[in-house]
């Protein structure tokens, strides 16, 4: 078991950084009883260096919660289930 190490690759000069991506994902909720839209945005990257024979890994994530409330209306109660 190896004990987990905080390492910047920008701090280590002999690190090569092989891999790196990104994600963005946005999904959008709708409460069934107000009708009020939240929507998340969440971006997260990666990065993957070697240094001296070991896998350095660094991750980032953010979540920004956005919401709607100038469309703020109920649902129609049909759409709630309700008679």
């Amino acid at each position: 078991m190896t004990t987990p190490r905080h390492s910047d690759f920008a701090a280590a000069p002999s690190a090569r950084l092989f891999h790196t991506s990104t994600r963005t994902q946005m999904s959008t909720n709708i409460d069934p009883t107000t009708g009020l839209r939240t929507r998340l945005l969440a971006t997260s990257s990666i990065e993957m260096a070697w240094q001296s024979g070991e896998l350095l890994l660094r991750g980032r994530v953010t979540r920004t919660k956005l919401v709607d409330r100038g469309d703020m209306r109920p649902m129609p109660r049909w759409r709630r289930g309700e008679q």
